[in-house]
């Protein structure tokens, strides 16, 4: 059922967004359902201990992506707590899933003024806890488990970029491309960029208001990564 609550939105928002208020309440009363159901899991498993109850990473997951494609500031903040709850749970830790799709909440609310600084938080926090995760493994983490960010967390952060105030968006977004580039040639494939990493580098430098100056230098670098 929480799945269904999500496709739902994920069927009228296929552009990306709502294309009315209407659409947009809908997505955030699907949110709420699927969080209230997650909700009704976790005091049933803390009643009864039973496992076939118990929410694991992936239905919490589920929960934060419905919120994420809400695209205001408080769905956001709502993808944040049951993050927040995650890392208290011994049964359901947060993954790169998880991460990312909180991360996709705050890049979809531009208006806000966290929105940007929270991406960057959450992609750091990524970066420094598999940093630390694989110190004590050796590197033998299961995918399921990592934190470890891919393609699709960072060409988030791009967007985030992009749809911020911030004059240096471009040069920012040119920053994190070749960072995916460079750690793509040493061989870490799950950060190799795609078409929607580059479409968002070209974003944020068609969106570029700064001085005279950085608006010549983001016309330079979309032709150079177009």
């Amino acid at each position: 059922v929480i799945n269904a609550y999500a496709k739902h939105s994920t069927e009228k928002s296929k552009k990306g967004y709502f294309e009315n208020k209407e659409d947009r309440e809908e997505a955030w009363n699907n949110a709420e359902k699927a969080r209230s159901l997650l909700e009704k899991m976790k005091k049933l498993y803390d009643d009864t201990s039973d496992k076939e109850v118990r929410p694991d990473a992936a239905t919490v997951t589920t929960v934060i992506d419905a919120y994420a494609r809400v695209g205001l500031s408080k769905s956001a903040s709502k993808a944040d707590d049951l993050l927040s709850a995650m890392k208290k749970m011994n049964y359901a830790p947060p993954n790169f899933r998880t991460y990312t799709a909180v991360a996709t909440a705050w890049a979809k609310t531009p208006g806000d003024d966290r929105s940007l600084d929270r991406v960057k938080e959450l992609v750091k926090e990524m970066e420094e806890v598999n940093a630390e995760m694989e110190a004590n493994t050796k590197g033998d983490i299961p995918r399921a488990k990592s934190v470890k960010p891919n393609t699709r967390t960072y060409t988030t952060l791009i967007s985030a970029w992009a749809k911020s105030q911030e004059p240096t968006k471009a040069q920012e977004a040119l920053r994190i491309l070749k960072k995916m580039r460079a750690m793509t040639d040493d061989g870490d494939m799950d950060v190799k960029p795609s078409i929607y990493t580059y479409n968002a580098v070209i974003d944020a430098c068609s969106r570029c208001q700064g001085p005279g100056d950085h608006q010549v230098e983001a016309l330079k670098i979309a032709f150079a990564v177009n």
